[in-house]
């Protein structure tokens, strides 16, 4: 999330955020993940209003379909 708050004027420190991001999806390609169906998907909502100097509004929404 703090690395889409940075796009205007990144530092060198966003940068570095940046950069351990990417080698990390890099190296979770070779990861595997199986899931098992559940009954109930479940979910979550996040709202934060004027939650920036610009008073701009950012909403996060997570649903999980399964079981690792």
């Amino acid at each position: 999330m703090a690395l889409c708050t940075r796009v205007r004027e990144p530092d060198t420190d966003n940068y570095n955020k940046l950069v351990r991001v990417m080698l990390y999806i890099r190296d979770i390609k070779k990861l595997t993940l199986t899931v098992e169906p559940t009954d109930n998907p479940k979910w979550w909502l996040e709202s934060s209003y004027a939650a920036h100097p610009d008073i701009k509004s950012h909403t996060r929404i997570c649903m999980t379909i399964g079981r690792k």
